[in-house]
């Protein structure tokens, strides 16, 4: 239960977070230190999804612009 709850939380989807995560463990009668924990380590996982995918894309970003590619030399290109 502790990893399934630990994924609820983790998983950045509308309506799931730590709130509703204890809201979850409250009606499931989940003992409350473990589903702390889970919490815990959920909102851990979804800071960590975060970051890397925000980190990724804003070096994506970087790298087309150091590059010079955008679609306004595309089109340049084709055109000459």
């Amino acid at each position: 239960m502790f990893l399934a709850l630990v994924l609820f939380v983790g998983i950045p989807v509308l309506g799931t977070g730590a709130w509703t995560g204890i809201l979850a463990a409250s009606i499931l009668e989940l003992d409350f230190k473990e589903s702390i924990g889970a919490c815990f380590c959920g909102v851990l996982l979804a800071d960590v999804d975060d970051a890397i995918f925000w980190t990724l894309v804003a070096a994506g970003f970087a790298g087309g612009m150091a590059t010079g590619v955008s679609r306004k030399n595309r089109k340049e290109q084709y055109y000459e």
